[in-house]
């Protein structure tokens, strides 16, 4: 397909430039991260596909995931020269199983395994370790108890050897993570007992820490990094969906609330990137197609909202472009459209 351009022209603007080739399959629940020059989309709702986009959007379709009839609520981060990604296989069951590709888009025939099967966990990046924690053994609602964990595997850059971080201060599923200014933040997420506000913290020696709380305790909400700034957004509380965006200031080692954000929108199950000193959070349930996006200056920028009203999507960044892809457009319809951001 076809890249077009909006008309919008100003430089170091965040604009809507168009669409990307589109996925393979239409899906949702798929996960999203960025090795390399490449941004890699993989798996989701009945779907083992995976697909590259390099610096210049042209798409690649890369080897399937590994081992399972589908992999859905995938999580991906990139440590090193690898990107991995782990979700939930057929029938709703929790894996072990990490999926790996290379820089040069070659997918690991082997990976280690996580240390205990499960699925509705959170995956991010600090220093030479790539960080998967909390999940559950059962994602689904079943007669069978269903354990919460509150494990943190590490998988190293150098040889993606496993080891652990200290645990999590709860057992949790449903959180968000993200990176910035040299620590890994673990946010929010839904406890056997009602909802997280925690933010646990991780450094780069994998030392953990804490921070202030997050101001609406709630799960399957969204993170992303700007700067020296970490943005938690949206999510499912107690009360109601939330429109909160929550901002985390890093400088210089320390680790609070900077400020709360309103949206007019309440909206859960979206997704984050950055691009070019814009943090975008898109889409959600139920079902839009808004997306709302942040300067470093942490001002509210207008844009021009997805092809889609969709939740359940994935967003990533690679060189100059934010990609939104996939997504769930109602119960029954999904999308395979790539929605591009940048700034120009």
């Amino acid at each position: 397909m076809a890249l077009f351009r909006s008309k919008l022209e100003n430089k170091k603007e965040l604009v809507y430039y168009g669409t990307a080739p589109n996925l393979s399959t239409a899906k949702y629940e798929l996960g999203a991260t960025t090795v390399g020059d490449y941004a890699i989309f993989a798996g989701g709702y009945n779907s083992l596909t995976v697909e590259a986009y390099s610096s210049s959007l042209i798409k690649t379709n890369l080897e399937n995931l590994i081992g399972y009839a589908m992999l859905r609520n995938v999580k991906g981060t990139t440590v090193g020269d690898y990107a991995l990604f782990s979700g939930v296989g057929n029938n709703q069951t929790a894996q072990t199983s990490i999926n790996g590709y290379t820089s040069s888009l070659t997918r690991l025939s082997t990976t280690e395994s996580l240390s205990t099967a499960r699925g509705l966990l959170a995956a991010t990046t600090v220093g030479d370790y790539a960080l998967f924690g909390g999940g559950t053994s059962i994602p689904s609602s079943s007669t069978s108890t269903q354990y919460f964990y509150n494990t943190v595997d590490t998988f190293r850059a150098s040889d993606l050897s496993r080891g652990s971080a200290p645990n999590l201060s709860h057992s949790v599923i449903n959180l968000a993570a993200t990176t910035v200014g040299g620590y890994a933040l673990f946010g929010g997420g839904r406890i056997s007992s009602g909802y997280s506000n925690t933010i646990d913290v991780y450094d780069a020696s994998l030392t953990k820490g804490t921070s202030n709380t997050l101001s609406v305790a709630r799960y399957n909400l969204a993170a992303t990094s700007l700067n020296n700034y970490a943005l938690f957004g949206s999510g499912y509380g107690s009360a109601s969906v939330t429109n909160v965006i929550d901002v985390y200031d890093v400088s210089a080692t320390r680790i609070a609330l900077l400020s709360t954000i309103t949206i007019d929108k309440k909206i859960r199950d979206n997704a984050a990137t950055s691009v070019g000193g814009y943090a975008l959070f898109g889409g959600g349930y139920s079902y839009t197609n808004m997306v709302y996006a942040y300067n470093e200056s942490l001002t509210n920028v207008a844009i021009e909202p997805l092809s889609n009203n969709v939740a359940y999507l994935a967003a990533t960044t690679v060189g100059d472009y934010a990609l939104f892809g996939g997504g769930q457009i109602n119960s029954s319809t999904s999308s395979n459209t790539v929605d591009v951001y940048t700034v120009q």
